[in-house]
């Protein structure tokens, strides 16, 4: 495996990319911000506004992380479809760990716009394991069939989605929607898997801003396998 972390400086991406339109306070968005010293070799500062300080980091999935320089190496390994524990064995750092960045980077890529359709839009169907979770919510299904349309692209999408779902050997049904996200991501941009195509997504994820830290997605019951 290609060592990454050592090609890729992610904080001094990060702060190219959130300072291409000039300094903004990640708490309250206005420009009246300074330069405020340094903090574990990062950047701060200080929004004359609202008061607070900040990083390169605030409000991103690397927020309060230990292990920023891991992150590029993560990402490879998150997209070969490693489990958290051959991941954590690869990288040094506790599977409980990566998990909580794995929810992290799925909530930033959740946050990205989605495109907006226009025109005919085809539409399929696809069968998970959502059996307990609709006779929960009493949930019954329904199918109408209209002649006249093909719906090929559709369903050659939905089993590209599912083949590319099996690399992570099962994944809980409430988890779906953060990795159809993240499926329909790198279909998007086309993501090669490569260190030019790390530092893209990177880039990407760093202007997406996320309030989650680890205590916010712990209080939100998820299970760390």
């Amino acid at each position: 495996m290609e060592v990454v972390n050592k090609i890729i400086n992610i904080l001094e991406v990060f702060r190219i990319n959130r300072t291409l339109n000039g300094l903004i306070c990640a708490h309250c968005e206005s420009q009246n911000v300074i330069h405020y010293g340094t903090y574990n070799k990062k950047q701060r500062y200080k929004c004359k506004t609202c008061k607070k300080t900040f990083t390169d980091f605030t409000n991103s999935p690397l927020n309060m992380c230990h292990f920023p320089d891991k992150w590029p190496e993560f990402i490879k390994c998150t997209i070969k479809g490693l489990s958290l524990r051959e991941s954590a064995r690869l990288l040094k750092v506790s599977h409980v760990t990566l998990f909580y960045w794995r929810h992290k980077f799925l909530i930033a890529l959740k946050t990205i716009k989605n495109t907006e359709f226009i025109g005919s839009v085809e539409l399929a169907d696809i069968f998970l394991a959502y059996s307990s979770f609709c006779k929960e919510k009493k949930i019954v299904y329904n199918h109408t069939k209209i002649k006249g349309y093909n719906i090929n692209s559709g369903r050659n999408y939905l089993n590209n989605f599912l083949n590319w779902m099996r690399r992570f050997k099962g994944i809980a049904s409430k988890y779906t929607n953060n990795y159809l996200s993240w499926f329909k991501f790198v279909n998007r941009i086309n993501f090669d898997g490569t260190t030019k195509g790390i530092i893209k997504l990177i880039k990407i994820m760093s202007s997406q801003y996320i309030y989650e830290i680890n205590l916010s997605i712990r209080k939100q019951r998820l299970d760390v396998s």
